[in-house]
């Protein structure tokens, strides 16, 4: 069973300027397949990316307060769909490092989030939060040192 983490960026401009921010190494290129940008990264970093702009959307997440939800307008998503296959440890510290290179280069609110369900991540109003502590932070410490709060 593959995992999915989704990030989304609350008032982002363009994939294209987010693909850059993310995948700033020149060789990761990422096909555009409008109206999305996507890239197959699995043997490079164990997971597969797809970077699509959205008008809306309605999102509700578990979190450490309990169930968050909220109508997000304009944003901009990734879409991470992980090497079952690869090692866990490995494909989080490749996508822990893309989410330090989206939150050092920009100031959007930010969520990351595991499986369509669980808030992991969140910036809100300038405020870094990590949910989740026990349940998935814990269980990769390499990843939780990467980000702090």
């Amino acid at each position: 069973m593959a995992l999915e983490y989704k990030i989304a960026l609350i008032g982002a401009s363009s994939e294209a300027e987010i693909a850059e921010r993310g995948f700033p190494d020149p060789t990761d290129q990422l096909t555009e397949v409008p109206p999305l940008l996507s890239a197959d990264f699995k043997e490079r970093y164990g997971f597969h990316v797809t970077i699509l702009a959205r008008d809306e959307a309605y999102i509700e997440v578990e979190c450490n307060e309990g169930t968050w939800s909220q109508q997000i307008q304009g944003h901009v998503s990734l879409t991470f769909r992980m090497d079952g296959s690869a090692d866990p440890q490995w494909y989080i510290a490749n996508l822990i490092a893309v989410v330090r290179r989206l939150l050092e280069t920009g100031n959007e609110d930010f969520l990351l989030i595991l499986d369509h369900d669980t808030l992991l991540l969140a910036r809100l109003a300038e405020t870094l939060t990590k949910h989740d502590r026990v349940g998935w932070w814990d269980h990769f410490p390499a990843a939780d040192a990467m980000i702090a709060g």
